[in-house]
């Protein structure tokens, strides 16, 4: 018996996403997939699993179709594999156990500096491979991501932003919840006692950089047009650490 299914059919089948969901929250999926000739059908899958709402999509291919898929899906997560002929070789296997089970100690100790997510932290094998990354590190970044992660691990947080992070990236509502206060001159007299550098968003207030006794702070531009503030605290990041790592001035 044939059975014709609209594509509004498929999409009730996809959960709702909860009002304070984050991509760490809405599923992971891993795909080692495509060859020289069928690169096609690993772009395929990627729009397919960023389209039903996965929250991170991670990729496994060999050069041609890692840049494909990196051109056209930038939000997917690429790694490329040994190949041989234009298909992954014998060599990919060990390779994509690396990527599955380990951190990369090699290439973390030739980092300048190691950014961390929030997102990615949990406990078990999230953690120890944290630490890992973090023992091994030249120097730490990290992004506390989201008030959920804050409000869920918020003891590892404040020890983590205390005693190992050199840089932590926040907004006002994540590093207050973290301290749990409600006064943000609380927040810079911590920022102040820890010796470390702290960023901090304050949306259309600007931000702030917090290191020892210096407090930096940079105003917003006024009357912008802003159409999505999707990834905004990622690209904040990457535009600091770029000029940090670049010797220019916080």
């Amino acid at each position: 018996m044939l059975i014709r299914r609209h594509p509004t059919d498929i999409i009730q089948l996809i959960p709702k996403r909860a009002k304070d969901a984050h991509k760490g929250s809405c599923g992971r999926l891993l795909l080692i997939a495509g060859s020289n000739q069928y690169s096609g059908a690993a772009k395929l899958m990627v729009d397919a699993a960023l389209r039903s709402g996965i929250g991170m999509v991670y990729v496994i291919a060999i050069h041609q179709v890692a840049n494909l898929i990196r051109t056209h899906s930038p939000e997917a997560i690429v790694t490329e594999a040994p190949e041989e002929n234009g298909i992954m070789s014998e060599k990919a296997m060990s390779a994509i156990q690396t990527i599955l089970n380990d951190v990369d100690i090699n290439a973390v100790k030739k980092s300048e500096i190691l950014f961390l997510e929030g997102y990615l932290w949990d406990e078990g094998e999230p953690r120890r491979a944290f630490e890992k990354a973090i023992n091994n590190a030249n120097k730490v970044a990290m992004s506390l991501s989201d008030l959920f992660c804050v409000e869920r691990h918020k003891n590892n947080f404040l020890n983590l932003v205390k005693n190992k992070l050199d840089i932590t990236f926040a907004n006002q509502q994540e590093i207050m919840s973290l301290l749990g206060t409600n006064q943000f001159e609380e927040v810079i007299d911590f920022a102040k006692k820890t010796g470390r550098l702290i960023l901090i968003t304050r949306g259309e207030k600007g931000s702030l950089a917090i290191k020892g006794d210096e407090v930096l702070e940079c105003y917003a531009e006024k009357n912008l047009k802003i159409v999505d503030l999707t990834g905004a605290g990622d690209l904040f990041a990457g535009g600091f650490l770029h000029g940090y790592i670049n010797g220019k001035s916080i």
